[in-house]
């Protein structure tokens, strides 16, 4: 899979439009499924479908992610207006990760606030506004990713016991 040179990262919507004006085709709408050991997230994404019935995503992405898998969505258009990532957590009582969820649909609101709904690409949100937010989101990454985790660690709902005598699998 190849990019588009000039598409855009993060935006697919525009990238799959581009695409579809060289070579014909059409989108195809729905959720990339991204998924690691501690939250599973569905992102809002579009495909390019080649008039081969080929689905290929023409999206560069950052660090060389990729989603694992792309579940289509009829009920999802291009109408301009973000949407919201779905994220949930491995382990249903995990404090961390469920707060780090919560800040990220905060930060989504603070950034879909008003007008900047339609917004796409860069936009200019008010310091005051998105920077405690953006702190409060950067400390929960760093303690989710530097806390121990395994079936012997304590478990993520703070009980005291192993995680697999716990919550764990």
């Amino acid at each position: 899979m190849k990019p588009e040179l000039d598409a855009e990262f993060d935006e697919c919507f525009a990238a799959v439009q581009k695409k579809i004006g060289r070579y014909g085709g059409k989108p195809v709408y729905g959720w990339a499924i991204h998924a690691n050991p501690i939250f599973v997230q569905a992102e809002c994404h579009a495909v390019w479908q080649a008039p081969t019935g080929e689905l290929v995503d023409v999206t560069p992405k950052r660090n060389d992610a990729h989603a694992t898998s792309f579940v289509a969505d009829p009920q999802i258009s291009d109408d301009g207006r973000q949407r919201n990532n779905v994220r949930l957590p491995v382990y249903e009582n995990d404090v961390i990760v469920s707060r780090f969820i919560r800040v990220c649909d905060e930060i989504f609101e603070v950034m879909n606030r008003g007008g900047r709904a339609e917004q796409l690409g860069a936009m200019m949100i008010p310091e005051a506004e998105i920077a405690p937010l953006v702190r409060k989101q950067e400390m929960l990454e760093t303690r989710m990713s530097e806390r121990p985790f395994g079936p012997d660690e304590p478990c993520v709902c703070g009980s005291s016991r192993k995680l697999k005598k716990c919550c764990g699998i």
